[in-house]
């Protein structure tokens, strides 16, 4: 199995920075030139890919994945390129704010807000000059601190079903008192209980499952905004726009223009 060093990956690396002991990564990955086969990395390894659909890989979540340090896994893009980040992750940065890498995996890949930070990250990574360093270490401790939020390991079986849910039926208009029907709980015990696990109101995650699955369709430069907008459940583009631009830090046109790699070049593997 190839064990992957620091700054390498199986895909084309257009930009990399090193922002203290944490590497980003924002990589290409051209479906043939893809090994299906396994490989492993040599540190924890946090990674959002932006493409529409499924991919033909091995891993816990699609668009967002997180792999312990020696993790096997593979991964393939659905079509024939896709882009992403990779943001490896340092001993020192997870030690000072005591911080493991399952509290890591379990707190990133349940968060919508994590996906909108990776994708800033990524934005920044591919746009920003030496500026924009100072923009990224605020963004990269920005989720490290989405990490270090108490866990809901105690939290009630409902919290996740809710969650399980409202992501299924995303493009749909579910009543607070209609999912705490389907769920057996009563409405106020939701009403009363839902920012406490979910970080926001109800209308507020609502519109954020509606963001999240807009960027997919966003970074791969395919569809019209106002189709999307359309699509995703928003009353026109405008208020897309403003609603993604919130919840993100970056428009709709420039996800796009990060997404899809516009007149990028590789640049060299320079030394970490």
């Amino acid at each position: 199995m190839q064990v992957l060093t620091k700054g390498s990956s199986t895909g084309e690396v257009l930009r990399r920075r090193q922002v203290g002991d944490m590497t980003l990564s924002a990589v290409r990955f051209r479906r043939e030139c893809c090994d299906p086969s396994r490989h492993c990395h040599e540190r924890p390894h946090l990674s959002v890919v932006f493409e529409e659909g499924p991919s033909v890989r091995s891993g816990p979540c699609p668009g967002v994945y997180f792999y312990a340090a020696g993790e096997p896994h593979s991964w393939v893009p659905r079509g024939r390129i896709a882009h992403g980040l990779n943001l490896e992750l340092g001993g020192q940065s997870l030690a000072t704010r005591n911080l493991t890498e399952s509290a890591v995996r379990q707190s990133l890949l349940t968060s919508l807000d994590t996906r909108f930070l990776l994708l800033r990250i990524h934005y920044e990574l591919m746009w920003s000059g030496e500026e924009g360093e100072a923009a990224l270490d605020a963004l990269l401790l920005d989720l490290l601190a989405t990490a270090r939020r108490p866990s809901n390991a105690s939290e009630p079986r409902w919290v996740s079903r809710l969650r399980d849910l409202l992501r299924d039926r995303w493009n749909e208009v579910v009543l607070l008192s209609e999912a705490a029907a389907d769920l057996g709980v009563h409405p106020v015990t939701v009403s009363k209980s839902f920012r406490r696990y979910f970080g926001c109101t109800y209308g507020e995650y609502l519109r954020k499952l509606k963001v999240e699955r807009s960027i997919s369709l966003v970074t791969t430069g395919e569809s019209p905004l106002t189709a999307i907008a359309q699509r995703c459940g928003f009353a026109d583009q405008s208020h897309f726009t403003r609603t993604f631009k919130q919840l993100t830090g970056v428009l709709p046109k420039e996800a796009r223009r990060s997404g899809t790699g516009s007149r990028v070049q590789p640049s060299p593997m320079s030394p970490g």
